[in-house]
């Protein structure tokens, strides 16, 4: 069903602009956007037709949305990779793919791979009317085969291989953008990395089935955020997706510019979505006063894609939002949000997903109610720290330490008003004999520079429960004895 829904919309739009590359500076219509897709998949089926993976590690950009497209399209997996790891991790990635054809960004990885660059030339060359896929539309293509693979934080040193059908995708979408009352007059702003759920169903997925636009922005980070705003009005952007640490590095950067960009906000009736962490009422509130731009917190997962969302219709500063269409949330033993949805994930490629269900319920690892329809979230059983949007495991890193300086400390997340949380190496005692530069250069080539430890601290004896296991959750506790 949703491929003719999708066809009827690259018909009945085909002129319009799907995207704005602010990069090229160039404006693309949903029939350019296809054929560019049409010379990829030719490129990609001459050469690598028995193929059955399409990996992606490749930066921001128009190519890569082209990519992803051709590989849904080609009815293939599409395995995506962070440009920012190491190659080391990136090898790890890797090895879950099956025959893979390699598209990849990351300096020094030694397979044999394309680039984003390697794309951008392949759309600038013209399509043969002679040639099989001149003729190819979303309704006869193998979109509704294809599915697509993001990791996710795991416990051990591998990360969680999500497996998810474009069928999943859809569904959520259309949920979404109903609840929240879009339409294809909505243009939105791409400044998510690709390479995460978020980047994909969010930012690209979503404004596809409304027949929106979408302006691809740069990768929102402390180098591109001062071109952000700029991004925004020069294009009259109108949804915005933001997440914590945007949030509170755009207020901190533009609080001075605040009138100008409360006026655009206002006439154009901007409004706000944020995913990927949690939101705290004070940075809400503060951001909406400051910039005149209503905000509205949402809840997902990768394995789960939309649960809830606040809206327009019914907003509430302690909630994640209204439940929505399509979704049952059930609340489990100690308070865990259980949650049961037509769009969850195949499984793991990777790891056994039975692991984390109880029935037909899958155990999200916060703790919730839910009153109303509204979803509540008041905590968080999982370990995982959530720095700056990104999920991040502690025991990957502490996995990699290991072998360099032994086991006499513990990683955890700390509180952090810009970050959400940051990444706190303590220390047993004074046994570290290494520096905080050596140890974040060790990591940053093993796994990537957003695993990196932000501040390190001693404490006596690192608790344990009665087990006998760390108890994590007690270490912040005795630190703030420490410090008190």
């Amino acid at each position: 069903m949703f491929r003719s829904h999708l066809n009827s919309i690259f018909v009945s739009h085909c002129d319009d602009s799907l995207f704005y590359d602010v990069e090229r500076k160039q404006s693309i219509s949903y029939s350019v956007f296809l054929c560019d897709v049409k010379k990829v998949i030719e490129k990609i089926q001459n050469s690598y037709e028995k193929s059955l993976d399409i990996v992606s590690a490749l930066n921001n950009n128009y190519t890569t949305l082209v990519l992803y497209f051709a590989a849904f399209m080609l009815g293939r997996r599409l395995i995506l990779i962070e440009p920012l790891k190491g190659k080391n991790e990136f090898h790890k990635m890797l090895a879950i793919s099956n025959n893979p054809v390699i598209f990849c960004d990351i300096v020094g990885v030694d397979s044999l791979h394309f680039t984003s660059e390697d794309i951008n030339k392949w759309i600038k060359e013209e399509l043969s009317r002679n040639s099989q896929y001149f003729n190819l539309d979303i309704e006869t293509s193998l979109i509704h085969l294809s599915e697509l693979v993001t990791f996710t934080s795991g416990t051990t040193d591998v990360p969680k291989a999500v497996l998810h059908t474009f069928d999943n995708l859809a569904q959520s979408a259309i949920s979404f953008s109903k609840q929240m009352e879009f339409d294809h007059h909505n243009i939105f702003i791409h400044t998510f990395p690709m390479c995460y759920m978020a980047g994909v169903l969010n930012s690209f997925v979503l404004p596809l089935f409304l027949g929106g636009k979408c302006v691809i922005g740069e990768r929102f980070g402390i180098n591109t955020v001062f071109s952000f705003w700029d991004n925004v009005i020069s294009n009259d952007v109108d949804v915005i997706w933001f997440n914590p640490t945007m949030l509170e590095i755009i207020t901190k950067m533009f609080k001075n510019k605040s009138e100008e960009i409360s006026k655009y906000c206002v006439d154009k009736k901007v409004l706000g979505i944020v995913a990927t962490a949690p939101l705290t009422e004070e940075s809400w509130k503060n951001f909406e006063n400051i910039f005149s731009l209503p905000l509205y917190n949402s809840y997902g997962l990768s394995e789960t894609l939309f649960i809830s969302t606040n809206a327009p219709k019914f907003k509430n500063y302690s909630s994640v939002g209204k439940i929505l269409e399509g979704v049952d949330v059930k609340i489990l033993e100690g308070s865990e949000v259980g949650l049961k949805v037509k769009w969850r994930c195949i499984g793991y490629l990777n790891n056994n997903i039975e692991n984390n269900l109880e029935g037909n319920y899958y155990k999200s690892g916060d703790i919730g109610i839910v009153n109303k329809q509204m979803l509540h979230i008041t905590g968080r059983i999982k370990d995982l720290i959530i720095r700056g949007g990104l999920n991040i495991n502690p025991f990957v890193i502490e996995h990699i330490l290991k072998k360099s300086i032994g086991s006499n400390y513990v990683i955890i997340g700390a509180p952090d008003r810009i970050l959400g949380e940051k990444i706190l190496m303590v220390v047993e005692g004074n046994k570290l004999d290494t520096s905080l530069r050596t140890l974040n250069k060790l990591l940053e080539q093993e796994l990537g520079n957003e695993f990196k430890i932000d501040e390190i601290k001693t404490i006596d004896k690192i608790p344990v429960n009665s087990n006998g296991k760390l108890d994590r959750k007690n270490i912040l506790e005795k630190l703030n004895d420490i410090k008190n």
